[in-house]
């Protein structure tokens, strides 16, 4: 089973992290958040269509248009924002496992792993991650614990 956090979900959760710390009333144009996340201005407004059918953001017209959240950024989670763009990714949990033996315990494992982790995912709000971004500068990333063996990145191949 593979878990990956594909370009699309890590966009979109910069650009709705983006959107969060702006902190105001005023929609948040695309082309302003293409620049501050450096990522391609119409690869943002793809996102949007996703994010905007989910109900996680709406769009304001004219030229001081642009996105906002629907609800605050605490009532959003890290999970609804990775659905939104990827789909659900429960179906992970979803699949058949071996009925005995060895390979039904390896998988019990791995499904057990999957569970915590989309569980921390509910947990995670979009304000939790535009807190973490704003306290940790550009490239200054919090000292890990050097106990840890998680491995740097995103994707779980499991």
């Amino acid at each position: 089973m593979d878990l990956n956090l594909s370009a699309k979900a890590e966009y979109g959760l910069k650009a709705m992290i983006d959107i969060a710390l702006q902190d105001g009333d005023k929609p948040v144009q695309v082309i302003d958040i293409g620049k501050r996340q450096n990522i391609a201005r119409e690869s943002i407004a793809v996102l949007m269509v996703d994010l905007k059918r989910a109900g996680l953001v709406a769009s304001v017209r004219g030229p001081a248009g642009g996105y906002r959240l629907t609800r605050d950024a605490a009532d959003i989670s890290v999970k609804q924002i990775v659905e939104a763009l990827e789909g659900s990714i429960e179906f992970v949990l979803r699949q058949k496992s071996p009925k005995d033996g060895t390979g039904a315990a390896i998988h019990e494992t791995w499904r057990n792993c999957l569970e915590t982790l989309v569980d921390r995912l509910e947990q995670v709000s979009l304000d939790d991650l535009a807190k973490l971004s704003a306290s940790v500068s550009v490239n200054r990333f919090p000292e890990k614990d050097k106990t840890s063996h998680v491995p740097d990145g995103y994707a779980f191949n499991i």
